[in-house]
């Protein structure tokens, strides 16, 4: 009966943590307010902290795969040629914690692609 009653606490305790980690990355998740908060002095950093001359969009595409989740794409509102960045995130967060970062590389003319894949740290 002691040993059922440990191995249902450690149960427990880790079905918690399992659901605090994804309150956890909804707090650490970067917002616009902290890219285009920086203050500096420097021309270069004044320049690209504020937002880029192109409206971001972005659409969601379902990946057909459970590991993946679903793939948004961020992109600048007029159409044309842009260049492409991959959000490949080895450390098992879903790119849906960088959303203000691709909103912003997106205002400066990039296509942005994110998946909520979590586990391509473990290799």
């Amino acid at each position: 009966m002691k040993h059922f009653l440990l191995k249902s606490a450690l149960v427990a305790a880790m079905a918690v943590s399992i659901t605090a980690c994804g309150g956890l990355e909804q707090i650490f998740a970067i917002k616009d307010q902290q890219i285009t908060s920086v203050k500096s002095q420097a021309p270069l950093e004044q320049r690209y902290t504020a937002f880029g001359s192109f409206t971001p969009f972005s659409a969601k595409f379902d990946a057909n795969n459970d590991k993946l989740g679903y793939f948004t794409v961020y992109y600048p509102q007029t159409g044309g040629n842009f260049p492409l960045i991959v959000m490949a995130n080895g450390s098992g967060t879903k790119s849906s914690s960088y959303e203000a970062v691709f909103r912003h590389l997106a205002s400066y003319g990039f296509v942005v692609i994110g998946s909520q894949e979590e586990s391509s740290w473990t290799g």
